[in-house]
């Protein structure tokens, strides 16, 4: 009977300790005073938002590549510069969505299309220099976002 009872006793220490075990476990998991369940639901949609910016830039410099081959064979400014406003249009949308960073990053690029803007209303041969800009401008945000 003495032994049922020393192991009796043994498994409750065991318990108690694993108990405590348990306890300190989660105390530590949550020592930054986040649930696990937040951080990873805050850094999925931080990756999304960074997808979609993405996409949207590269949406836009295929479409921009696209006016300067137009403009390039001469074709007509206005129809250029109105899908050029639709791809402007578009990337505000996309920046406007993201981080604060790449919302910084369309504070540098905004003047550029504005500028090519200007140029394709003119019908100004400087066009296919601020499309150039313009492009150059998505690659390397593109580029410094894979880094």
């Amino acid at each position: 009977m003495a032994d049922v009872q020393t192991n009796s006793t043994i498994a409750w220490l065991a318990l108690l300790v694993a108990v405590v075990a348990l306890i300190f476990g989660v105390v530590a998991f949550n020592r930054s005073g986040r649930d696990v369940p937040v951080v990873v639901e805050e850094q999925a949609q931080e990756t999304s938002e960074d997808i979609e910016l993405n996409a949207a830039r590269i949406r836009a410099e295929t479409q921009l590549a696209a006016l300067r081959a137009r403009v390039a064979a001469g074709e007509g400014y206005e129809e250029v510069r109105e899908e050029a406003l639709e791809v402007r249009s578009d990337l505000e949308v996309a920046y406007a969505n993201a981080s604060v960073e790449a919302r910084q990053q369309w504070q540098e690029i905004e003047p550029e299309l504005e500028q090519l803007e200007a140029q394709l209303r003119e019908e100004s041969a400087d066009a296919l220099t601020a499309l150039d800009s313009v492009l150059d401008r998505l690659r390397a945000d593109v580029a410094r976002d894979e880094e």
